[in-house]
């Protein structure tokens, strides 16, 4: 319904059925954080299992798909005194290529991420979670960052952006990478960091001695990097990719190891 204020008109959707547009450009940001709960502690001194977040899927309503980040805060001292704001410090795809509404993330992969934010052994750390959803639109990295979404609330006003504490805790020794890997599998495992500038890891893991051929492409099909092509042992391996000279944008990673071949996507947002 259309309401005027001062003669200037306002559009009031009851209801995000009432609206059809061939170009909405936002996923639905109503869809709910599950798990973990509010206040949640993670302590990787004892901590054996994967941590799994969950969240509500949502939809766009242009029939675009939806790819999930999980966000991770830090608080800051805000521009106002006595206030404060929140960093972005991590910013990860979800699972399956940022398509599920879940996150994996091992206690070997959080005690990294920890250690690269400055979180000494035998320290913790209160941080705050959401996740951002996003419909695949834009092309620069201002038309990516401007299309995501947060997690929100609506009040029949206004959306509220929906946030939930998590604190980690280190241990006084840092968790081995060794539990990242499937070890004489073959497993091509999902880039890190990702959404990435410039450079990301690679990694994968690979059952016998083979000629081994890791590339990567853009969404045309071409390839835009060779990372490795030659004979490779059996066991876990990790390459480095830098996209320095390339555009924003996702990309495709292939991964061909005798029979096996495996394909992921990754995106770069400079």
């Amino acid at each position: 319904m259309l309401y005027y204020s001062f003669s200037n008109p306002k559009l009031l959707i009851r209801q995000l059925e009432d609206f059809v547009t061939e170009d909405w450009t936002y996923p639905v940001r109503t869809f709910a954080l599950l798990s973990p709960a509010d206040e949640a502690t993670v302590d990787l001194a004892t901590q054996t299992e994967n941590v799994v977040i969950e969240w509500a899927p949502t939809v766009d309503q242009d029939g675009n798909d939806v790819y999930y980040f999980f966000s991770l805060f830090a608080e800051v001292a805000g521009e106002v005194e006595g206030e404060t704001d929140l960093d972005l410090i991590e910013f990860i795809a979800s699972d399956a290529d940022g398509v599920e509404p879940s996150l994996t993330l091992t206690p070997a992969v959080l005690d990294s991420m920890l250690a690269a934010n400055g979180v000494a052994l035998e320290s913790s750390i209160k941080l705050q979670w959401s996740i951002a959803a996003w419909d695949g639109s834009g092309e620069t990295e201002e038309d990516i960052l401007n299309n995501l979404v947060l997690a929100s609330s609506y009040s029949g006003v206004e959306f509220t952006e929906v946030f939930r504490a998590i604190t980690f805790k280190r241990g006084a020794t840092a968790v081995s990478n060794e539990s990242v890997f499937k070890a004489f599998e073959f497993a091509l495992n999902q880039n890190y960091p990702n959404p990435f500038n410039p450079s990301t890891a690679i990694t994968f893991t690979i059952p016998a001695t083979s000629k081994v051929n890791l590339s990567v492409f853009n969404v045309l099909g071409q390839r835009v990097a060779s990372l490795v092509n030659r004979d490779l042992s059996a066991g876990a391996h990790s390459f480095t990719f830098d996209a320095s000279a390339l555009s924003s944008g996702m990309y495709f990673y292939r991964l061909e190891a005798g029979a096996n071949v495996s394909v992921k996507k990754m995106m770069l947002i400079k």
